[in-house]
């Protein structure tokens, strides 16, 4: 597992083209709307399986939790960093 020490450096695989990536994909949908469909996605393919899940479901439903809450941090994140409601700019024409 990689981890991310306070050095200021960020890991290999996080290049420009991975970081162009997320930041694409934050633009399509918020990092809330992606983790409310992907559990979504995942409670339908609960349902549907139940009675014959996957042998590394285990694993897959790890996976999901990591997932979502990479993107609930995402989220909160990007909150953070957003102006309180009605004090953005306003352009006036």
């Amino acid at each position: 597992m990689t981890e991310i020490k306070s050095t200021g450096q960020l890991p290999a695989f996080l290049t420009d083209e991975v970081l162009d990536k997320l930041v694409r994909l934050l633009d399509t949908a918020s990092a809330d709307e992606i983790r409310e469909t992907i559990l979504e996605l995942y409670h339908i393919y609960i349902m549907r399986e139940h009675n014959a899940l996957s042998i590394n479901f285990s694993e897959m439903a790890h996976h999901v939790h990591l997932l979502t809450d990479f993107l609930k941090t995402i989220d909160r994140a990007m909150q953070a960093k957003l102006p309180p409601a009605g004090c953005g700019s306003k352009i006036s024409g």
